[in-house]
């Protein structure tokens, strides 16, 4: 995900992509997700879907649904989005000192886009999924089941910084649930 979310671009609105704009500003959660990407190469729309699923009652997912929400993605993510990524990168180790011409900021901009088209994408998938009365733990714990399933899926054994990043993310979702019920979710002991 893009380093700054705007609510101003061409594509539909999906509550999906409201809770993601509203939670990726929080430093904490965006921190945690960038290194979660840097680290165990766990996609960031993919992390914020299985969080918003949760978080709006509709359960977990399970790893074979991670693998499927890969491949759903897999030609977009690896052809548009990732490449934009790259070359906003690059393109900031180049020019960052002389972007007079605000190529970052534009190309950061296609990048969002790109975010957002992938976004839509995996939302198509949570409309035959029904919410049903859960309550904010119950939420968390769906959350962390489906964070830690994401990372199952990509064969990764968390360590503990992996699980505390998963902890971040959920303390930010999941304010209301005590720091001590998400960590004890996610596997880290204080």
């Amino acid at each position: 995900m893009s380093h700054s979310i705007s609510m101003t671009d061409p594509f539909p609105e999906h509550p999906f992509w409201r809770f993601s704009c509203l939670v990726y500003q929080d430093r904490s959660l965006k921190s945690a997700c960038l290194n979660l990407q840097d680290h165990l190469d766990m996609n960031v729309n993919i992390i914020l879907f299985g969080c918003w699923l949760a978080a709006n009652g509709r359960g977990r997912l399970q790893t074979t649904d991670f693998t499927k929400l890969e491949q759903l993605i897999a030609i977009w993510h690896q052809s548009i989005t990732s490449k934009l990524r790259q070359f906003r990168q690059q393109l900031g180790r180049q020019v960052a000192a002389n972007d007079n011409f605000n190529l970052i900021s534009a190309v950061q901009q296609e990048e969002l886009s790109a975010e957002h088209v992938e976004q839509l994408m995996l939302a198509q998938r949570a409309a035959s999924i029904l919410p049903r009365t859960r309550t904010g733990i119950q939420k968390a714990c769906d959350a962390a089941n489906s964070l830690q399933n994401y990372a199952h899926s990509l064969d990764v054994n968390l360590c503990l910084q992996e699980r505390q990043w998963f902890a971040d993310i959920l303390q930010v979702i999941f304010n209301r649930v005590s720091a001590v019920n998400i960590h004890q979710l996610c596997g880290v002991t204080q």
